[in-house]
């Protein structure tokens, strides 16, 4: 239940009020930033909310019987290295806290409008980021465990992947561009398919700071997944990496099987419904394996 000082309470039944929204941002590194959609910094609770680094919020939708509220919340990016640290994952799963204050009178004190957590991140524009918000109900309506699934749902060069993306991983300069659909370059080695799946992450040029998926890749030639935000550049600079199909043959390819969290072999809807037709699940290249039985059992 949300509770404000008399005082506060008074004032939002004012005809006319100053009200500011202050947001705390607790990253996954632990480090807190603070901002306001206010026209000046606020002092407060001994922080400062900058409105620099300021925010822009979406209506809050709260939900009566324990619901789930959410919001967008735009913020700036001030930086190339800053948008870099959003690539990489800085507000994945950070915690939010947005209260209200009268910025005229902040002894009034605040009233708390919601807290959550940061369920998605966004890049749409170049020096803005778009953090879509969930309340705290979204923690119980996540799965206590993994579902299983034909292809590996370990990240390519995470920690249980165990692979180490440098090993994997080339820098580049362009030597041709087609726009923003891809370019040439005769700084990688690997024949066609090599970096197929891959990341190419651009440290100069026009599109620096971004990460852009690969579609194919032939002899140098890069045809990327989508188009850049902005066009590509002879001499732009980057670093390309390897990507992965997540199947049990890729995984094979990189003599990383042991690290292999898939399970190819589950049997399917069609196989366990069977009345003994059905082939069961096998890895490419094998031979199936003829059901056993006629099916009187299964009905």
């Amino acid at each position: 239940m949300r509770t404000a000082s008399a005082e506060l309470e008074a004032h939002l039944q004012a005809e006319h009020t100053t009200l500011a929204r202050l947001m705390t941002l607790l990253t996954r590194t632990g480090t807190p930033v603070y901002f306001t959609d206010h026209d000046e910094d606020i002092e407060y609770e001994g922080q400062t909310f900058l409105t620099a680094s300021g925010f822009e919020c979406s209506a809050i939708q709260n939900v009566v019987g324990g619901g789930n509220s959410n919001l967008e919340v735009t913020i700036l990016v001030e930086t190339d290295a800053h948008r870099q640290q959003i690539v990489g994952g800085l507000y994945a799963g950070a915690a939010i806290t947005i209260n209200v204050v009268n910025y005229e009178d902040l002894s009034m004190g605040h009233l708390a409008m919601t807290v959550g957590l940061v369920t998605g991140v966004s890049l749409p524009y170049k020096h803005k980021a778009i953090l879509s918000f969930q309340g705290r109900a979204a923690s119980s309506n996540r799965y206590l465990t993994e579902v299983y699934s034909p292809t590996c749902r370990a990240i390519f060069c995470d920690a249980r992947c165990s692979l180490n993306v440098n090993d994997y991983r080339e820098s580049f300069t362009v030597d041709t561009a087609d726009a923003t659909k891809g370019f040439t370059t005769g700084d990688i080695t690997g024949t066609a398919g090599y970096w197929d799946l891959g990341v190419v992450r651009w440290l100069t040029g026009n599109n620096a700071g971004q990460a852009t998926e690969i579609r194919s890749s032939s002899a140098g030639a890069i045809a990327l997944m989508i188009r850049t935000k902005l066009p590509i550049q002879v001499g732009d600079t980057g670093l390309i990496e390897r990507g992965c199909a997540k199947t049990l043959a890729a995984c094979r390819a990189y003599s990383n099987i042991l690290n292999f969290r898939g399970e190819p072999f589950m049997p399917g809807q069609d196989y366990t419904q069977s009345k003994g037709t059905a082939t069961p699940p096998v890895e490419a290249g094998e031979a199936p394996t003829a059901p056993s039985g006629d099916g009187a059992n299964y009905g």
